[in-house]
């Protein structure tokens, strides 16, 4: 299952599952423009850890969609019951100005109820 990241509302994504983020990228007077270039990482808030190395995006358009595998949203941490995600975009336009989005979002683990017979 596949869930879109929006930079404006708490999103949880369970552990495990697929997050599609797509940018938009803009010059001051709010127009589409399209970057010269574009990379990404992605970061474990929670436990300071890359998850994901920068990263460039190799067809820059005016919008692009970047995927964070169901892997890449496996908990670092067993102990924790969330972790914090951080998705950090770089576009560079044609006069070589450098503009930084960033995006947030929850991983939540999913429990799973497991009956002992005694």
């Amino acid at each position: 299952m596949s869930i879109p990241v929006n930079p404006y509302r708490r999103i949880d994504i369970n552990e495990g599952s697929t997050a599609i983020l797509e940018v938009t990228y803009l010059d001051k007077d709010d127009a589409n423009i399209t970057p010269s270039a574009v990379s990404y990482r992605v970061d474990d808030l929670t436990n300071q850890r890359q998850v994901v190395d920068w990263t460039a995006v190799a067809s820059p358009s005016t919008t692009n969609t970047i995927t964070v595998t169901a892997t890449q949203n496996n908990l670092n941490s067993r102990s924790q019951e969330k972790e914090m995600r951080q998705i950090t975009v770089n576009s560079t336009d044609s006069t070589g100005n450098v503009t930084q989005q960033i995006f947030v979002y929850t991983l939540i683990r999913i429990f799973t109820r497991v009956d002992q017979v005694i």
